[in-house]
């Protein structure tokens, strides 16, 4: 992968103004990783959020967001689009929009307006049964692979040509029918997913009242509700890698997110597979229970961050939610992290109605948040609860959203779940 901090540093020294594009865990961690390595700063930030803009994010290091318009006014500059997710709709509205050249984008691509699915672009996922598929949805194409070798011609050729169902709306009688992620966007001209969703199997140390395994998936063979054993996974994270390269099928900046349906940190190849990690960011979701010393060392050269559901700010309410009493040792651990010089948390607060919307809970979560640096908060929902938000429920998200505002603490919705109840349960939560 290219040392795209390297070329930005290297710009800024030879005098070229450099904005980065798109506030999010991209910015933040290459903001970071170009103070710690190089001592510098890009020369401005820019979204096209205007609820974002004019405001000085914690982890911006003192810069305001600007528009996007204004930014690209800025004489000589280039433009560093810092998000995977969004960076093809940003490239095209940065040069059908506001005319600027694809020469002035550091980290540009041909791209082309086109009807498809953003999971199918976007994702690869090696699930706990050694199959392959493509997105979150049960019904989901999944394919298997021989014990000796992956069958990536075969993955490969099932994702292209649902792709081509879909951009001429032939996806009916698919497993792509009816699918809420199709609509129609930018997309690379060359399309290559950029993120890797690594399952395996670990226990789990919390009880959490919403988990979708102890809920909807009691009798599974994936279960790890009272799971004492670990499992890598059939194949390991470099050989899926590794498989997908040689295709030429994974996009050079790409991220890994792994995903245990249990407790990362107590898998014992948690380390091996930070350590195998040399794409664009590595997420791990975690409930911070427990200090790494190697991961956080890891965090001083590695772009990686965790996400953690903290869902409360009393020590009672947390273990309510989580079913187990380690709010003091959540909070410790998180504390030591924060100080890792590029890696950094980010926490999340899942609403579960009538139990922790409330302004003890949100007051002391804000207290939290500070206490602990997270760099920004993710407001989610219980899955089980979407048709259960009530006025009040409302009123303390607004009430979590405007206290977190008043720290410049930037807050953004978790909309991984693609249900049409809970895409607009979540908006409704998120927009009052």
């Amino acid at each position: 992968m290219k040392d795209y901090v390297k070329i930005i540093a290297d710009k800024i020294n030879a005098g070229i103004p450099i904005i980065f594009y798109a506030l999010g865990s991209g910015m933040f961690l290459h903001i970071k990783e170009l103070k710690v390595r190089f001592n510098l700063l890009p020369t401005a930030v820019c979204d096209g959020d205007i609820k974002k803009q004019g405001i000085a994010f914690k982890g911006l290091e003192g810069l305001f967001v600007m528009s996007p318009s204004e930014a690209v006014k800025i004489e000589n500059s280039e433009i560093y689009v810092t998000t995977l997710d969004y960076r093809y709709e940003i490239f095209a509205y940065l040069t059908d929009k506001l005319k600027v050249s694809p020469e002035r984008i550091i980290n540009y691509v041909p791209v082309k307006k086109v009807r498809s699915c953003n999971f199918l672009q976007k994702c690869v996922i090696y699930d706990r049964d050694d199959a392959i598929r493509f997105c979150w949805r049960k019904q989901g194409p999944r394919i298997y692979s021989s014990e000796e070798k992956l069958d990536i011609e075969n993955v490969v050729k099932t994702k292209n040509e649902l792709l081509k169902k879909i951009e001429v709306s032939n996806e009916q009688g698919t497993d792509c029918e009816n699918c809420l992620q199709i609509c129609e966007k930018h997309y690379a001209v060359e399309p290559s997913p950029w993120c890797i969703n690594f399952f395996c199997k670990s226990k789990c140390n919390f009880k959490c009242s919403y988990c979708t395994l102890i809920n909807s998936n009691k009798k599974s063979k994936y279960s790890t509700v009272n799971d004492t054993g670990n499992s890598e996974g059939l194949r390991p994270l470099t050989e899926i890698l590794s498989e997908f390269r040689k295709a030429d099928s994974i996009n050079e900046a790409h991220s890994i997110v792994l995903s245990t349906a249990g407790e990362p940190f107590l898998h014992p190849k948690l380390s091996k597979f930070v350590d195998e990690f040399d794409g664009y960011e590595f997420c791990i979701n975690t409930n911070g229970s427990i200090f790494n010393e190697h991961i956080f060392e890891m965090m001083n050269r590695k772009r990686i961050f965790f996400t953690v559901s903290i869902d409360s700010g009393t020590k009672e309410t947390f273990e309510r939610v989580k079913g187990v009493n380690a709010f003091e040792k959540v909070k410790s651990n998180l504390m030591r992290y924060s100080n890792a010089k590029i890696g950094f948390i980010a926490l999340k607060y899942t609403f579960v109605p009538g139990v922790n919307d409330n302004e003890e809970d949100i007051d002391g979560f804000v207290d939290f948040v500070q206490e602990t640096g997270g760099i920004f908060v993710i407001l989610s929902l219980d899955y089980y609860s979407v048709n259960k938000i009530t006025e009040y429920t409302k009123s303390q998200a607004k009430r979590l959203k405007s206290k977190l505002s008043k720290i410049n603490i930037m807050i953004t919705p978790y909309t991984m779940w693609e249900t049409s109840e809970y895409i607009e349960a979540i908006k409704e939560l998120f927009n009052n």
